[in-house]
């Protein structure tokens, strides 16, 4: 069992970057990009200028995992939700309204992102929230948070069972949606028919 802070290198900055100048145009993580259940909304960042030094600073690698630290209210609490940078968000950089998280050797990125996407933590976080008006993380009491760290190799194989399952989980959540707007359509257009009489009753 080890504490966040001494398994990561936690950057709690973030940065929001410029609308028309810099030297690097990258696309602006904010908390409205990454949905509660880790996706991420590409199709939504904003394109920002950076300087060199900025964006070498605050871009995203593979395996890094941003977390949104502040936003929210008292009856939504979104703070703490968290996304993976995988393959296609590496590049992007992190908002001032998130933190980023870049996992040292002693533990697996995905593992880590895994455990600080779990209930537990999630609990934690929403007693670390709930006497606050404006629930935003305690960084310090975050980062503080202690982690269950088996072997290096048991890590890896909790994240291939897992990476596994969520995807047959992920799967039938858009087929269900899928379906769930086709019936929408289908409501919607027996209502026009219905009222224009094109359907007799």
């Amino acid at each position: 069992v080890r504490k966040l802070k001494y398994i990561s290198k936690v950057d709690t900055s973030g940065i929001f970057g410029d609308e028309l100048f810099g030297d690097v145009e990258a696309k602006l993580v904010t908390t409205g990009q990454l949905s509660m259940n880790g996706e991420w909304y590409m199709e939504k960042m904003e394109n920002r200028f950076f300087r060199a030094d900025e964006y070498i600073k605050f871009k995203n690698i593979l395996g890094d995992i941003v977390v949104v630290k502040s936003s929210g209210s008292a009856t939504n609490i979104v703070s703490g939700k968290a996304g993976f940078v995988s393959e296609k968000e590496v590049g992007t950089v992190f908002g001032n309204f998130l933190l980023r998280i870049r996992a040292l050797d002693v533990v697996a990125p995905k593992f880590l992102y895994y455990f600080l996407t779990s209930h537990l933590t999630r609990q934690r976080i929403e007693l670390m929230c709930s006497s606050t008006t404006y629930p935003n993380l305690k960084i310090w009491e975050y980062i503080s948070a202690l982690i269950l760290l088996p072997t290096r190799k048991v890590q890896e194989d909790i994240v291939s069972v897992l990476d596994a399952e969520c995807s047959k989980i992920d799967n039938a959540i858009k087929l269900i949606e899928s379906q769930i707007e086709k019936l929408k359509e289908y409501r919607s257009s027996l209502i026009y028919a219905m009222v224009t009489g094109k359907v007799k009753i």
